[in-house]
């Protein structure tokens, strides 16, 4: 879970539905794409290989969260333009703060009303439906 985000434990905001974790899945890809995580690691050793690995896994929720990442890989295989995976890395990383701060801001709504069942409900529609590409009103 995501501690510390902002001043805030925010392991309650998490969505679970069986073995998925969103907040856990956006944890991951901050951690990914940090200056000294996997990806900037890949790009600046130009590790091919496991840059072709960690696309190669990219599936399910954390493929939804990172879309960038498939279409930068396929262009890169015919390119081999490393920049291109560095800016699909800096815009997922950008991508996962807005979905952090969104979280945490609708966790604290919920905490000040008392209202956590309501604040989950809140983060599954926004931010499940902003990761599988449909609009929620507000």
């Amino acid at each position: 879970p995501l501690h510390g985000v902002a001043g805030i434990d925010v392991r309650h905001a998490s969505y679970q539905d069986g073995k998925l974790s969103l907040s856990l899945r956006i944890k991951d890809l901050l951690a990914d794409t940090h200056q000294n995580g996997t990806l900037p690691h890949l790009i600046n050793n130009r590790k091919t290989a496991g840059l072709g690995f960690y696309a190669a896994f990219q599936d399910g929720m954390p493929r939804e969260l990172f879309p960038e990442l498939r279409e930068a890989f396929n262009h890169f295989t015919k390119t081999r333009n490393w920049h291109i995976i560095e800016e699909a890395a800096a815009e997922g990383r950008r991508r996962a703060k807005s979905y952090v701060a969104e979280m945490v801001q609708i966790f604290q709504m919920g905490q000040k009303r008392q209202q956590m069942r309501r604040a989950k409900n809140e983060i599954e529609k926004r931010l499940i439906a902003k990761i599988i590409k449909r609009d929620v009103p507000r």
